[in-house]
């Protein structure tokens, strides 16, 4: 409904093991077209390791790392 506002899922990995968490960005940029938004409003990213928000070295904090974004991207007029 809102045909200006496009949708980042922005996926994070808590370690550098597997794909980067190319297969999480894509099934929930899947799901936002199957609700109904248009397929060139949503996009997929893996960004893995490279943006932590806690310290990946601490066992007991790693997992906070491991995170699904969804980020609303107003377009200009």
């Amino acid at each position: 409904s809102h045909p200006r506002v496009a949708v980042q899922v922005v996926a994070h990995d808590a370690r550098a093991e597997g794909d980067g968490g190319r297969k999480r960005a894509d099934a929930a940029a899947q799901a936002f077209v199957e609700a109904g938004i248009a397929q060139d409003r949503v996009q997929a990213l893996a960004l893995g390791t490279r943006r932590p928000v806690v310290d990946p070295q601490d066992a007991r904090l790693r997992e906070r790392n491991d995170r699904l974004e969804v980020v609303f991207v107003t377009r200009s007029p």
